[in-house]
């Protein structure tokens, strides 16, 4: 799935560049994710219909109605800016929709930052994948449960 539009982004795209998120007129939820490198621009947008994600060159699309601006520089983005996308991974749920991103960014090959985008209430959650610290809990534990 969208094996085309990841292999471009990792082998060919270059260094992410900027990050733009869109959002419809009226709303506050950012629907649309484009991810700007030196050699193209990519898409990704959320499915209203069934919150599945689309990755389509950002030229494709034909957004409308949509307010683009830059993504807000506390945004886990800031850390991923000047390195390359060295692996791009499609998520499924348990009802087999592609509802989710995972990308690692690189830098002279080695690993900087994994964000994840999860498709949801047909927007995009944004979030920073890090290793677990040793005996640290990553959830809290349900009451009665030990």
């Amino acid at each position: 799935m969208f094996h085309n539009e990841r292999a471009a982004m990792c082998y060919s795209a270059g260094r992410l560049v900027g990050v733009r998120h869109g959002v419809p007129a009226g709303l506050t939820m950012t629907e649309v994710i484009i991810l700007d490198f030196e050699a193209g621009s990519w898409a990704l947008t959320v499915n209203a219909d069934d919150d599945t994600i689309r990755i389509a060159e950002a030229e494709a699309t034909g957004l409308k109605d949509v307010r683009i601006s830059p993504a807000p520089s506390e945004s886990p983005w800031s850390s991923a800016l000047g390195t390359v996308p060295q692996w791009i991974w499609v998520l499924e749920n348990q009802q087999g929709y592609h509802d989710g991103l995972q990308i690692c960014f690189a830098l002279d090959g080695e690993e900087v930052c994994q964000i994840q985008l999860i498709a949801s209430a047909s927007s995009w959650h944004i979030g920073v994948v890090s290793p677990m610290a040793p005996r640290t809990p990553t959830c809290p534990r349900p009451p009665g449960y030990s």
